[in-house]
């Protein structure tokens, strides 16, 4: 009882809410960019994650996860680095999307 009331007091905090929030939009986000990006023409570079970078509902849940299990062991500071890396990675999707649009790569 004790250890689901810590649970949801820490979910709760404005702070950790948010950085959850962002991070599973952020993921969300990152799958649909690089399905994108592959029917573009694109290649996946990140070998690893192909088998689920373009799934949806695992850059959902997955993400999820990892973040719940961050904020119950007292880590959510690390969710502030963690957002910081997928905007870098969504903003360079992003990057990579507006050059092709405007023709710079062919």
């Amino acid at each position: 009882m004790e250890l689901t009331q810590k649970f949801i007091s820490r979910m709760l905090e404005g702070r950790n809410l948010l950085f959850l929030q962002l991070f599973v939009i952020l993921n969300m986000a990152d799958a649909q960019l690089t399905k994108i990006l592959l029917l573009m023409g694109g290649q996946e570079m990140c070998f690893w994650g192909m088998p689920y970078n373009t799934n949806i509902y695992a850059k959902t849940i997955l993400p999820l996860a990892i973040a719940i299990a961050l904020i119950i062991y007292g880590k959510a500071r690390l969710l502030l680095w963690l957002n910081a890396c997928m905007l870098a990675i969504v903003l360079t999707h992003i990057v990579m999307i507006a050059t092709w649009w405007c023709g710079y790569v062919s």
